[in-house]
């Protein structure tokens, strides 16, 4: 954890010596971290401002759910992690996205109010506003995929966002479902400008060339190759492979490594959504296919393009139906919530690590098992399990189903033997000939006294 950033030498001594002094809670859950600290160093009240409880956050920092104590009023506050406060590059970065938000008043954007430094704590914070919802990644989470009237209406507002952001010069760079919030009325908005870039200011020095940052599974093959290439389109991109994974439970370009992931996109062919799901309308299956098209110039233009192909399908509902995207449902697949890559740095895949099979769900944890492909093929002629098991390289997922990968494809027995060709027996074919020269040498022979 301190090789990852996660936790700093101070928090981590804290851990190794309790103390009855402060509360410190720790819960690890599928890899994710979570820290709770309300002590001396990690104090309850930062800038005026009373921290109740934390909302989310990463190895950068955290989000808490704060109340201004002169107006009582709620918002959101993101903390830098002070193991930051002296990495110059990531501090900008952290201005830079209060900056950002400042210039953003759109219905379909979370509000960014002012950030600053407390001078009694030298915490760096941003305050913006506070969404009582869930994010969209949780709700696939919870159901696997979304029927198609709750995806379009998500993207047609959240394209009205990026189509306001753009116009200012904002290219958010980082699209993805845990970036897209829906407060209880059933309003999507955007959040998390992080990452974001302005075309109008001069924030090269931010982004070196050849670098590319956002999240692997979103963003487009060129923003891969460099964060420098990213624009409006990019965004749109992103775009897409949400709406993708909101509508089938996949997501369009699937890998166990950034690299492979990279490969995929450059090839740019993908499972039609339609295939997956055959209920879906023909035109969803139009839009993705412009919204994920390799080359950026032959996407929509501009999020205004998208929002008018929209409009024309006739396919997005008045309003959010919020009890249609917030009903149980049995999850299709475990959908993996990959964390946003800082840099273009690539880990090898290691071909001899281990499958792991999903088992179950436990208060919200995962269970699976460990097995080697020589373990598996041995389970599956034992008929231990079917080829509709569930599995993944990662314990994260994405889980597909065992046909899916070509180690385990078996070939399938033919039960109807294909039709015999129907042909004619040879002395069949003898005879009509026979008779028919037969009767060709009769009616010559009936010609020939007629002629003299």
């Amino acid at each position: 954890m301190l090789a990852a950033g996660t936790l700093t030498e101070e928090q981590a001594q804290k851990l190794r010596q309790p103390s009855g002094d402060s509360f410190i809670a720790v819960q690890v859950a599928e890899q994710k971290l979570v820290l709770d600290f309300f002590d001396d160093e990690h104090p309850k009240q930062i800038a005026g401002f009373q921290l109740n409880k934390r909302l989310g956050g990463g190895s950068m920092g955290a989000v808490y759910l704060v109340t201004q104590l002169q107006t009582n009023q709620r918002y959101a506050m993101k903390v830098l992690g002070t193991q930051w406060r002296q990495h110059e590059t990531l501090l900008a970065r952290f201005q830079r996205e209060a900056q950002h938000a400042a210039k953003l008043n759109h219905t379909n954007i979370v509000r960014g109010f002012y950030a600053g430094t407390d001078r009694d704590t030298d915490r760096h914070y941003f305050v913006m506003e506070y969404v009582d919802g869930i994010s969209v990644q949780t709700l696939l989470a919870q159901r696997g995929r979304l029927s198609s009237s709750v995806a379009l209406r998500i993207i047609w507002e959240i394209a009205h966002g990026l189509a306001h952001a753009h116009s200012k010069g904002i290219i958010h760079r980082d699209i993805k479902p845990a970036n897209i919030l829906l407060d209880p009325s059933g309003v999507a908005k955007l959040t998390d400008f992080g990452l974001a870039k302005d075309r109008f200011g001069n924030e090269t020095s931010l982004t070196k060339t050849r670098q590319g940052f956002g999240t692997p599974f979103y963003m487009p093959y060129e923003q891969t190759i460099s964060a420098r290439n990213a624009d409006a389109r990019s965004d749109l991109f992103a775009l897409g492979a949400t709406l993708y994974q909101m509508l089938t439970g996949r997501l369009p370009f699937e890998g166990q490594t950034p690299l492979e992931i990279t490969e995929k996109k450059q090839i740019g062919i993908y499972a039609p959504a339609s295939e997956l799901m055959p209920s879906l309308s023909p035109m969803i299956d139009s839009l993705l296919a412009k919204l994920l098209a390799k080359r950026p110039e032959d996407r929509y233009q501009s999020a205004s393009d998208l929002i008018i192909a929209l409009d024309e399908s006739n396919l997005v509902p008045l309003a959010l139906n919020w009890e249609e995207a917030t009903s149980d449902s049995k999850p299709v697949v475990h959908i993996a919530d990959q964390p946003t890559k800082h840099d273009d740095e690539l880990i090898e895949e290691d071909k001899e690590r281990s499958w792991f099979l999903f088992s179950s769900r436990v208060n919200g944890k995962l269970i699976c098992k460990r097995a080697t492909t020589e373990q598996i093929l041995a389970s599956l002629d034992k008929k231990d399990f079917t080829l509709d098991q569930q599995v993944s390289r990662s314990p994260r997922g994405p889980y597909r189903s065992l046909r899916e990968f070509i180690e385990f494809r078996m070939p399938q027995p033919n039960d109807t033997p294909p039709p015999p060709i129907k042909r004619w027996p040879g002395w069949l074919v003898f005879l009509c000939f026979a008779l028919f020269c037969l009767i060709f040498m009769l009616l010559l022979w009936w010609q020939l006294p007629a002629a003299k």
